[in-house]
């Protein structure tokens, strides 16, 4: 597919995309939030996912080029689809079904202008901590780690929830006597521990599944961040 603006030389671009399912659609969009106009050309692939591609607009150019979506660190969504521009913050969200549930990912810009990977979803697939954390949204969509990163793609942060319109972090209820709370994913001793009635916020997923990242915040205290053993949380 070629595209050209009448009202502006030089201004055509080869969108190359698929037909698809449902035809090619043209709109227009601030993409990159620099005040000027940018154009995605999407077409459906399936029922739900649909492609896009953007082309933000060169002002000192007046020239289209492509917007390139970020790969590293890993996506769900490989590519933009079903994308929604967020001018309050300043985010593109992409969002894709695979099978039963949907995916998403969301970028932003650095201060030179380069896309880059905020915030993405990875599924928890231990049924033990979707189990402990008791919790899914309405429609049954199970719990997700979301972590954040920086322009660099470092890790910063990360939260447990199931969808981005959903509250996060979900919550931790401690249901044993004593919970011990690790400083790290492998420590094996401790001095701290959570309490029968205590609540604490789900944060994130050791590469085992074996324990789980929490939070637990106390009155007059600072912030106490460990892990605890999944399988001692649910004794």
């Amino acid at each position: 597919m070629w595209c050209c603006l009448p009202a502006m030389p030089n201004s055509g671009f080869d969108a190359n995309v698929d037909d698809g399912e449902g035809g090619v659609q043209l709109r227009s969009d601030d993409y990159n939030f620099d005040g000027h106009p940018d154009l995605a050309v999407s077409a459906m692939l399936g029922q739900v996912n649909e492609a896009v591609r953007v082309f933000v607009f060169d002002p000192a150019r007046h020239r289209f080029r492509a917007l390139a979506a970020p790969t590293r660190p890993a996506v769900q969504c490989e590519g933009f689809f079903n994308l929604v521009a967020d001018q309050q913050q300043r985010s593109l969200t992409s969002s894709c079904r695979g099978g039963p549930m949907w995916y998403a990912d969301v970028y932003r810009y650095d201060a030179g202008g380069r896309l880059y990977l905020w915030r993405t979803q990875q599924r928890i697939e231990s049924p033990q901590i979707q189990t402990l954390l008791e919790s899914g949204s309405a429609d049954g969509m199970p719990l997700s780690v979301w972590p954040m990163y920086d322009p660099r793609g470092v890790k910063v942060a990360s939260e447990i929830g199931t969808t981005l319109e959903e509250p996060m972090p979900v919550q931790l209820h401690v249901q044993v006597t004593r919970l011990p709370l690790y400083a790290t994913p492998t420590a094996t001793a401790t001095k701290r521990y959570l309490v029968r009635g205590d609540q604490a916020d789900a944060l994130d997923v050791s590469a085992d599944g074996a324990r789980l990242q929490v939070r637990y915040r106390s009155a007059g205290r600072s912030d106490s961040v460990g892990w605890i053993d999944v399988d001692a949380a649910m004794q």
